[in-house]
């Protein structure tokens, strides 16, 4: 699937994008923090820098609006799940 598609939200990266797709389903669209840490880690490591920044900014904006969420809607931004989770918070501090 191109990248585009992932990106066709205004707040990357979906999880998943296909015909089951659900923003608000466990891994069936909804926006990550850990997945988002770690497709960024390798955008930069292969050179696509630009692309990095936009999946690490929508992260950044996405706990700065809705605290730190499990997981949010790539649709509204919605926080779902857990509203102080961890993982979220610690991937937060280094994306900052």
């Amino acid at each position: 699937m191109p990248w585009d598609a992932f990106l066709a939200h205004e707040l990357a990266l979906p999880t998943y994008r296909g015909p089951a797709y659900d923003p608000d389903r466990y891994w069936r669209g909804p926006v990550w923090a850990n997945t988002n840490w770690l497709v960024a880690r390798g955008l930069r490591r292969y050179g696509a820098c630009d692309r990095a920044a936009r999946v690490e900014a929508d992260t950044r904006r996405l706990v700065e609006r809705e605290g730190f969420r499990e997981y949010f809607n790539p649709e509204t931004g919605a926080g779902r799940g857990s509203d102080r989770f961890s993982w979220t918070a610690a991937l937060y501090l280094g994306l900052s």
